[in-house]
């Protein structure tokens, strides 16, 4: 056995010898040292003769796959700007990377290594990228109608890098040393680029996702003993050839492919965790808003995720209005979210903001008791007043326990639950508050009347979603085995139902060239959403703002429809908001009542098909109208209430509307 190992070194490492004698530094055919840049700066390098036919044959015709894509592809752009910044960088990349690399592999390897008791250490000794940068052969960017861009560039490397690895087996009582060097590395890859989702908040990358269109020409030599080149052994460049096409194939030629997220999760929004059922009921001793012109029209406005706001319909000249909306919230990240509630004065032009007021939901009792029917009374204070009296307004003046739990977890207490520890740890600072908001209205009343302006009563119940794994062997009566992935499907044209319940999100982004009914005077636009439920026979109504003089407005708008089938339609309308002189000299207002609005256009969505693509990004042209079209996003996200029957309110559509 002994001797059948030495001699296959000794046969082995003369072979290599020989050969390498032989064939000293010889090239393949297709080798991308052939084609290199210094040529084109070389005037003793005559031209290749034109053809006098216009034909082109020989060797100039064999070059052209391995030309760049700008020269061949009109549609791709030559991009000279990049090659010539990443050669100016490339020194400075150098020696950046190669440091990082030596201090982050090296601990790897020897992690994946301990399996393996025979080999002692496998270490990166010498890491050179070398003088000469990749090039990039050509750009070329694809348009899509979903938040994503799409750019494409072949990469081409014939490299002078140089990389030394060292391996040490153990052999007996002796190790063996074995250098191994990598060198000549030549790359030519057709790299697709997509950077996706793009989001409305820095650095507004998601992720990145890189794939291959077609496996890549990659060719090394491979020296062990320093200039014995194993990639000469008859076979053994196609063996690896191979190895590397089925690897890389695996992994990422399209339609695989390696993503890289950039913000967290990828900059796609958590999963909703449930749905906020708020019903506002009332707000009392409403005080301090109005001056010696005018009273107070108060309205409410709510939100729980960013930028969807959702408004209660307008009392006239009351200072304890009854409301009594419904509206419901997505919850997708407890932790952090909070009830923001702003009461608001009905005022032209604009509203005014007359309090705020705040509720986290962590720890909140609605939040911790699903499904339960919670009441709750708190504070609206002004929104010039101190930052601590607005924490102080979540744990007082008539708040309920609910509210004081939650006020504790953000300003550094425990929500309801948590260990011993921390609840004794942060207990002072709750207790903190709530001396200080008693001090303040014992000592100061006349302040705290000044910064507090009403209160809100509110009822809550929050309803958790089934999860997507849960619902899905809920739906087939029998748990999926183990390590086995549950997905929602998605939903194809025969199955589309009014069972089929999700959260359909329409981000109102832009509209261009609105024009009057009668195309005289400016347009004030705004866009009312409507989505008609055949499940419930009843409809959900949201606003836009209003735009002063704005034909070509941009709102950049979302809202949530929540619970709602999948065989639901959505109905834009499109209103010119009407000025005071307008709506005297309309039609209604002649007979004695002010007319606010008027149509300008419409449009209806079939949201069956938003469910089966999931996401669509469109431009679409206005109906009833000569002219003007409306550019929206909308994404269905499949959703299922582990108690749907215990939904005590449903949303009402008189919200958004002012009182006459």
């Amino acid at each position: 056995m002994l001797a059948t190992a030495i001699g296959l070194g000794i046969g082995a490492v003369g072979g290599i010898s020989v050969g390498n004698l032989i064939f000293p530094g010889k090239l393949p055919e297709k080798d991308l040292h052939k084609f290199s840049l210094e040529a084109d700066n070389d005037d003793t390098i005559p031209m290749p003769p034109a053809a006098k036919d216009g034909n082109v044959q020989g060797k100039p015709r064999n070059f052209l796959p391995y030309a760049p894509a700008w020269a061949k592809h009109p549609d791709y752009d030559r991009v000279l700007w990049m090659n010539t910044t990443l050669r100016t960088m490339w020194p400075y990349y150098n020696h950046a990377v190669g440091q990082q690399v030596l201090e982050q592999v090296n601990p790897i390897i020897a992690e994946q290594l301990k399996p393996y008791p025979f080999i002692q250490a496998v270490d990166i000794e010498v890491l050179d990228l070398g003088t000469k940068p990749p090039a990039i052969g050509g750009a070329k960017t694809y348009t899509s109608s979903v938040d994503e861009a799409i750019l494409e560039a072949p990469v081409m490397w014939g490299s002078d890098m140089r990389v030394r690895v060292a391996v040490r087996i153990k052999l007996g009582g002796y190790v063996l040393y074995l250098p191994v060097e990598v060198s000549n590395i030549q790359v030519r890859a057709d790299a697709r680029i997509t950077i996706a989702p793009l989001v409305d908040t820095l650095p507004c990358l998601g992720a990145v996702s890189i794939s291959l269109l077609d496996p890549p020409h990659l060719d090394v030599s491979l020296q062990i003993f320093g200039g014995l080149d194993l990639m000469l052994l008859p076979g053994l460049r196609e063996a690896v050839h191979f190895a590397i096409h089925k690897v890389l194939g695996d992994m990422i030629v399209y339609p695989n492919r390696m993503s890289f997220d950039i913000m967290p999760g990828g900059g796609k929004p958590p999963e909703p965790k449930g749905m906020l059922v708020i019903k506002v009921k009332r707000v009392s001793d409403i005080h301090g808003g109005g001056d010696l012109f005018s009273k107070v029209d108060p309205l409410v406005q709510m939100s729980v995720r960013d930028g969807r706001k959702l408004a209660t319909k307008t009392v006239m000249n009351n200072k304890n209005p009854e409301y009594n909306n419904v509206f419901n919230f997505i919850v997708d990240d407890p932790e952090n979210q909070s009830i923001t509630a702003y009461l608001m004065d009905n005022d032209f032009p604009f509203h005014k903001t007359l309090g705020l007021a705040d509720i986290p939901l962590k720890g909140a009792e609605f939040m911790t008791q699903p499904r339960k029917v919670v009441q709750l009374e708190t504070p609206f204070f002004k929104p010039e007043a101190h930052g601590h009296l607005l924490k102080l307004a979540k744990v007082g003046a008539g708040a309920s326990a609910a509210t004081k739990e939650a006020t504790a977890s953000t300003m550094g207490g425990p929500a309801k639950g948590d260990a011993k520890a921390a609840e004794e740890s942060d207990k002072p600072e709750a207790e903190k508050a709530d001396q200080d908001l008693d001090r303040l209205a014992k000592k100061d009343p006349e302040r705290f009347k000044k910064a507090e302006v009403g209160h809100l009563h509110l009822e809550l119940q929050f309803c958790p979603f089934v999860a997507a794994g849960e619902r899905a062997e809920a739906d087939s009566g029998k748990p999926k085995p183990a390590g086995e992935k549950s997905m929602i499907r998605r939903m194809t044209r025969s199955n589309v139902s009014n069972d089929h319940k999700g959260v359909l999100t329409v981000n109102v982004i832009s509209a261009a060239n609105l024009t009057t009914p009668n195309e005289k005077g400016d347009v004030d636009p705004f866009v009312a959403l409507s989505l008609y439920d055949p499940a419930r026979n009843d409809s959900e109504r949201q606003e836009t703002s209003k735009l002063v003089n704005e034909p070509d407005p941009k709102w950049g708008e979302k809202f949530d429809f929540i619970m709602a089938s999948a065989t639901s339609v959505l109905t834009v309308d499109v209103w010119d908001s009407l000025g005071w002189l307008e709506g005297r000299l309309s039609l209604k207002g002649l007979t004695g009542r002010k007319e606010t609005k008027q149509k300008i256009a419409t449009l209806r969505l079939n949201i069956a098909e938003v469910v089966r693509n999931g996401k669509i990004r469109d431009s679409w042209a206005l109906q009833d109208t000569q002219q003007g079209d409306i550019t929206l996003a909308l994404t269905w996200t499949s959703v299922q209430l582990d108690a749907e029957s215990d939904i005590k309110a449903e949303p009402n559509d008189d919200a958004d509307e002012d009182e006459e």
